[in-house]
C-alpha cells in the first residue's frame, strides 16, 4: 500500500467513525423522523424471524419496492439485530464506495488528486443529506455503482456481472442503469464489444421487466387496479406504463420541457455544484445513470426535485466520474499552473457549494441539541413489552421496529393504508400500546391541514373508552388498552366543574378558562405536576390557540412550557359555542428547588399569530398574562 493509497483509507475509515457516532446520537436522541428507517427496520427483523410481511406496510414488503437484497443482509442482521446496523451498512457501502472511487480516479489523475475529488466526493451537500436523512436500500447502491466502474474500466467481466446482479436487487430502478453499461459498452468497448453490451443490457431489461411487471403485481394481486403505487408519480405523463412510453416518443419535446422547469434547473444547479462544468463535458459518463436522472426530473413528487433526500445520492457518483474523466483530458492539455489554479477553484467553490446549505443542515442537525424529554420517551418505549402491539407517532417508531406488530399513527389521522389503498384503516385487536408524542411535526401538520377530520379521527381511536393513559408527561403519552375506567386526557362536555378554584378567564373573548385543579401529590415523588383544566367556548372558536405556563419566583422564570389546548385530539380551532372541554396535562419539572412559585398563564392566538387578550374577575382590565395561584414545593 503507497503513502496515498493509506491517506486515502484514513481519511475514509475516520469519516466513517465520525458518522457512525453521529448517527448513533441521532438514534439515541430520537432524531429520525420520516418512516424509510423503520420499514427497512421492522422489515429485516421480520425476515430474521421467518416472515416477508411487514405491518408497517400492512402487506408483504415486496409489494412495495423490489427491495430482495434484504435477504441477503439477513445473516447480517440476525447476529446484529438492531436498526443501527442498517445505519452502519450504509455507512460502509458509502466510505467503501468513496474509496473505491479514489482507486478508479487515481489512475487517471494521480494519487493526490484523486484523493482531492475523494473527499469532494465525501462532503458533497447531497451525499451529507443523504446520510443524515434516513436508511433506505437504494442509499446502498453508491458503493456498488463504483464497483461497476471499476471493474468495467478494468475489463473484469464476471466481477462486472456479480456486482450488477447483487446491485439491480436493490430497487426497481437500478437494472436500467444496468443496462445502460451495456449499451455504453457499444462505443466504449472494443474487445468484446458484444459480450460488454449485449449481456448487461438484456441483464438489466429482463430484471426491471421482471421486478415491475412480474414480481411487484405479483405481490400487489389482492389489491386491484394498484400494480404499482408510484406510477402516480408520473401520471402527468400516463396512467400506465404504456401510455408514459406513447407520451416519450409522441410528445418529446413536452418531455423536454417538463424536465427543464425552473424547480429542476434549481434542483440541477444544487446536484451539480461547481462541478457542472467538467461533468457535462464528459456526456457519456452522465449518459449511464439517465434513467435515474429522468426518473427524478419527471416525478410528480417534490421530495425528488431536491437533495435533500437519497433520491440524489446516486447520481453524484455519475457526476464525479463524469468530472474526473474531463479532468483527464484538462490535466493533460494545460500547462501545471492553470491546472493547479483550477483545482484550487473547484476546491474552494465546492467548500463554499457544501456551506450554501447551512440553514438546511442545521435544521437536520438540530437532534444534537438534545430535547429534554427523550429520557421521558425512551422510558416509556422501554416499558412497552418487546412482544405488544403498538401505534405510534413516526418518530418513535425506530425504536419500536424490532416486534412482529407495529403501525403508524399516520394511518390513523388518514384512515386508510398508504401503501395498500386499503380504507378505512383498522387498527389490529393484538395492539395493546399507543405511543403518542403530540409534537410530532407530521401530526401537527395534519392537524393544521384538516384539523376537524384529522382530530376527529384520533378522538375517535385514542378517547375510546377501551384506552386510557398509562403515562404522561407533557406532549408524551402512552396509552393502554383493556384498563377501562382510566385517566383521559380530554374530555368533550363534561359537567363537572370544582369551584374552589374558580377563575372565570377569559381568552380573546372566545375561551373561558373556568377553573384548573392543581394536584401536588406527584411532584415530590417523580417531579411531575399534573394540572386539570375546565374550559368552555363562549362562542364557535374557530382560532387555534396554544397555552403557556409560567412558574416564576422573585421576578425570575423557573419554568415554561408551551402546549397546544386539547393537545390536537380537540384543537381550539373545532370548538363550538358552549363546549365544555376537561383537560389533564402533566408537567414535567425536574430539579425545580423549594419555595413558592407563582404560577402564570398566557395564551397565544396562533392563526393571528398574536397574543391573546385576558380578563379575569379579579381583573377585568385586559392583560397578556395572568396571574392563577401559586406553587409551593416544600
Amino acid at each position: 500500500m503507497t503513502k496515498s493509497d493509506a491517506v486515502a483509507l484514513g481519511v475514509c475509515v475516520l469519516a466513517y467513525f465520525f458518522w457512525a457516532d453521529l448517527l448513533t446520537n441521532k438514534f439515541y436522541s430520537l432524531g429520525y423522523y420520516d418512516w424509510d428507517f423503520d420499514l427497512a427496520a421492522q422489515t429485516m427483523w421480520n425476515l430474521c424471524h421467518g416472515s416477508t410481511r411487514v405491518s408497517l406496510y400492512g402487506t408483504n414488503f415486496l409489494a412495495n419496492h423490489s427491495e430482495y437484497f434484504a435477504f441477503l443482509l439477513v445473516p447480517v442482521y440476525s447476529f446484529f439485530q438492531h436498526p443501527l446496523t442498517l445505519i452502519h451498512l450504509n455507512l460502509l457501502s458509502f466510505f467503501g464506495g468513496a474509496f473505491v472511487f479514489y482507486r478508479i480516479a487515481q489512475k487517471n489523475i494521480g494519487s493526490w488528486m484523486a484523493i482531492c475529488f475523494m473527499t469532494l466526493f465525501i462532503i458533497h451537500p447531497a451525499n451529507i443529506f443523504m446520510l443524515l436523512y434516513e436508511f433506505h436500500f437504494e442509499s446502498l447502491a453508491i458503493g456498488f455503482l463504483f464497483l461497476l466502474f471499476y471493474f468495467y474500466r478494468e475489463e473484469k467481466f464476471r466481477s462486472f456481472m456479480i456486482v450488477a446482479v447483487l446491485m439491480s436487487l436493490l430497487k426497481e430502478n437500478m437494472p436500467p442503469l444496468v443496462a445502460m453499461f451495456g449499451i455504453h459498452a457499444l462505443f466504449g468497448k472494443k474487445d468484446k464489444m458484444m459480450l460488454w453490451s449485449l449481456t448487461p443490457f438484456l441483464l438489466g431489461v429482463v430484471l426491471f421487466t421482471l421486478e415491475m411487471f412480474v414480481l411487484t403485481p405479483y405481490f400487489r394481486r389482492e389489491f386491484s387496479g394498484q400494480n404499482n403505487i408510484y406510477w402516480g408519480a408520473y401520471s402527468q405523463l400516463g396512467g400506465s406504463p404504456v401510455s408514459i412510453i406513447q407520451f416519450f416518443f409522441f410528445h418529446p419535446w413536452q418531455v423536454v420541457k417538463m424536465a427543464a422547469n425552473e424547480m429542476n434547473l434549481y434542483y440541477v444547479r444544487d446536484l451539480f455544484g461547481p462541478l457542472i462544468a467538467l461533468a457535462f463535458f464528459s456526456p457519456h459518463i452522465l449518459f449511464l445513470g439517465f434513467p435515474v436522472f429522468m426518473q427524478n426530473l419527471l416525478s410528480g413528487s417534490a421530495s425528488q426535485h431536491t437533495i435533500y433526500f437519497h433520491y440524489a445520492a446516486p447520481l453524484v457518483v455519475f457526476i464525479f466520474m463524469a468530472a474526473v474523466n474531463t479532468w483527464t483530458i484538462v490535466k493533460s492539455r494545460f500547462r501545471l499552473k492553470i491546472v493547479i489554479l483550477v483545482i484550487a477553484v473547484i476546491v474552494l467553490t465546492s467548500v463554499f457549494h457544501t456551506f450554501h446549505f447551512q440553514n438546511q443542515l442545521t435544521r437536520r442537525l438540530s437532534f444534537l441539541l438534545g430535547d429534554r424529554l427523550n429520557p421521558i420517551r425512551w422510558q416509556m418505549i422501554n416499558h412497552i413489552p418487546k412482544d405488544a402491539g403498538v401505534v405510534s407517532t413516526f418518530n418513535l417508531l425506530d425504536p419500536l421496529s424490532q416486534r412482529e406488530n407495529l403501525y403508524a399513527l399516520y394511518n390513523v389521522w388518514l384512515d386508510a393504508n398508504l401503501f395498500t389503498g386499503r380504507s378505512p384503516f383498522q387498527v389490529p385487536e393484538e395492539v395493546a400500546y399507543a405511543l403518542i408524542d403530540f409534537n410530532d411535526p407530521w401530526l401537527h401538520s395534519a392537524v393544521l391541514t384538516n384539523p376537524s377530520l384529522t382530530s376527529e379521527r384520533l378522538r375517535k381511536f385514542l378517547l375510546d373508552p377501551a384506552w386510557s393513559v398509562h403515562n404522561a408527561i407533557e406532549d408524551v403519552v402512552l396509552f393502554r388498552k383493556g384498563v377501562p375506567g382510566g385517566l383521559q386526557l380530554v374530555e368533550v362536555n363534561a359537567n363537572s366543574v370544582p369551584q374552589e378554584r374558580g377563575i372565570h378567564l377569559t381568552v380573546d373573548d372566545r375561551i373561558e378558562l373556568l377553573s384548573l385543579k392543581i394536584s401536588q401529590e406527584m411532584l415530590s415523588q417523580k417531579e411531575v405536576l399534573p394540572v386539570t383544566f375546565y374550559l368552555k367556548a363562549k362562542v364557535d372558536v374557530g382560532n387555534r390557540y396554544r397555552m403557556r405556563l409560567v412558574l416564576t419566583k422573585e421576578n425570575r422564570i423557573y419554568y415554561k412550557k408551551d402546549r397546544d389546548i386539547g393537545y390536537l385530539l380537540f384543537p381550539t380551532s373545532v370548538w363550538k359555542k358552549d363546549d365544555m372541554v376537561k383537560e389533564y396535562y402533566a408537567y414535567w419539572l425536574p430539579g425545580l428547588g423549594a419555595g413558592e412559585y407563582n404560577v402564570e398563564l398566557l395564551f397565544f392566538n396562533m392563526t393571528k399569530g398574536t397574543f391573546a387578550s385576558l380578563r379575569s374577575v379579579e381583573d377585568p382590565r385586559i392583560s397578556n398574562a395572568v396571574s392563577v395561584g401559586k406553587l409551593k414545593i416544600p
